[in-house]
């Protein structure tokens, strides 16, 4: 291939879609790793956060569709610096900050019009100008309408809305065979849009993901059937849902769901036979209960299990189901530290454990990091806990020394420990890292949005 027109080559190479097959082929050789890593792997995804939407970078992506033409991914979101992927070799180092917005516009525009191959774009970002934010730039939305590649679509809401605002939604009725579409926020429960949601959504029968905010009383998606449906995230406000006899009816005919997150109100059970490929499901403590009490679906294999209270009548049912699949559980309040010890016995597999309430029950009121440690040491396999004292604890502890002990009697009762999320105004990860007898934790700051 090497020796083809240079016209040939990069023809070939724009038809690879994803980084890490181009970088197979940069390690084969020099000539390759030269070809490929400036103008190809640097070039299929975007993700920016506000720091790194520069001038620079706006206008080069406008003036290079030689280079932009092959980006298939772009994520504008709140993420930290850190985590933007971003073309750095051939885009120019100076940046002119006193560019006006009209100019910086334009680039913006023209950058997108470029992106040719365009198969997924996120937005999730509220501090940027208003030429950024979708439904307050119709040129920004048509683009997007007219992305012929564009099977993936994830946007959320701009804190501040006009009514033109909604009339520029109208054009979601262009939008057509996305098979994942995230449309979170308070907007897209909007009466208003109703007619114009449902439009776009029938246009995309394809569908094998959805998360959507929905209106309580006329919920716009309940009309519709996805074939291929295996992730539904539905959202609303529990406390005045009027449609969860239309939405169980709906869950009901999909039965290629795996992955269910939907919060009802309080006393809300699943239809009887329902979700028999479900794999997760994150809802309240009575609807998730409704699901493992079902013995119309034999052999359901869970792997993940949110959000359950564990209490005598749920630890009888617990012990009933097949543990071997369980990998994720997440509670929300318990009896007693030892009902949770027992739990590691009857799930092994337990990977991942979320405990927010750990230590803050009345019968725990004088536990110790000690007591802590020694519950998380009943899940052998764990790897990942969210959202527990347990960081706090260790950092209430006088003296590095005694920290450092304390991390080290939590690494050897969890061998296979290797994250702590928690949350500090946004999520934050903390990596337990391994060397000998030595362990340390670092604080790497906020995830991935």
């Amino acid at each position: 291939m090497n020796t083809q027109p240079f016209e040939i080559t990069e023809k070939f190479l724009g038809s690879i879609g994803t980084p890490q097959d181009l970088l197979s082929l940069a390690l084969t050789s020099r000539y390759w790793a030269e070809l490929i890593i400036p103008r190809h792997i640097q070039y299929r995804e975007l993700h920016l956060g506000p720091d790194g939407q520069t001038s620079s970078l706006w206008n080069h992506l406008a003036e290079r569709k030689d280079l932009a033409k092959n980006i298939r991914e772009v994520r504008l979101t709140s993420m930290d610096r850190k985590w933007e992927i971003r073309p750095t070799t051939l885009v120019p180092s100076c940046d002119d900050q006193s560019e006006n917005e009209r100019n910086q516009e334009r680039s913006f525009i023209q950058a997108f019009q470029n992106f040719e191959k365009l198969e997924c774009f996120t937005w999730k970002q509220h501090d940027c100008p208003v030429f950024m934010v979708p439904y307050r730039n119709p040129r920004l939305l048509e683009i997007l309408n007219n992305a012929s590649h564009l099977s993936s679509l994830h946007l959320s809401q701009c804190e501040s809305r006009t009514e033109d605002a909604f009339q520029e939604w109208q054009i979601l009725t262009g939008f057509r065979n996305l098979k994942h579409l995230h449309l979170h926020g308070s907007l897209w429960a909007s009466f208003t849009l109703g007619s114009s949601l449902t439009s776009m959504l029938l246009r995309c029968s394809d569908i094998t993901e959805l998360v959507l905010s929905y209106n309580v009383v006329s919920p716009s998606f309940v009309t519709c059937f996805f074939p291929w449906l295996r992730h539904l995230s539905i959202y609303s406000s529990p406390w005045i849902d009027q449609s969860s006899r239309e939405i169980l009816k709906f869950i009901k005919v999909h039965e290629t769901i795996e992955e269910l997150t939907y919060y009802p109100v309080f006393g809300v059970r699943l239809l009887p036979g329902s979700l028999p490929a479900l794999k997760e499901i994150a809802s309240s403590h009575d609807f998730t209960m409704s699901i493992l009490e079902d013995k119309s679906v034999p052999n359901r294999a869970l792997r993940s299990i949110a959000q359950i209270s564990i209490n005598p009548d749920s630890m009888r049912v617990l012990r009933e189901i097949d543990p071997s699949e369980v990998q994720e559980l997440y509670l929300w309040r318990y009896d007693n530290i030892q009902s949770i010890r027992q739990l590691g016995k009857i799930f092994p597999a337990i990977t991942r454990l979320e405990i927010p309430k750990l230590g803050m029950s009345l019968s725990e009121i004088y536990s110790t990091l000690d007591d802590h440690i020694f519950t998380l040491s009943h899940f052998p396999r764990l790897e990942c806990i969210m959202d527990t004292p347990i960081r706090a604890l260790i950092l209430d502890l006088k003296g590095h020394e005694t920290r450092k002990d304390a991390i080290k009697k939590l690494a050897n009762a969890c061998p296979n420990l290797r994250s702590i999320i928690f949350y500090e105004s946004q999520r934050r990860t903390i990596i337990l890292s391994r060397d000998g007898d030595d362990t340390t934790w670092e604080d790497i700051g906020g995830t991935r949005d």
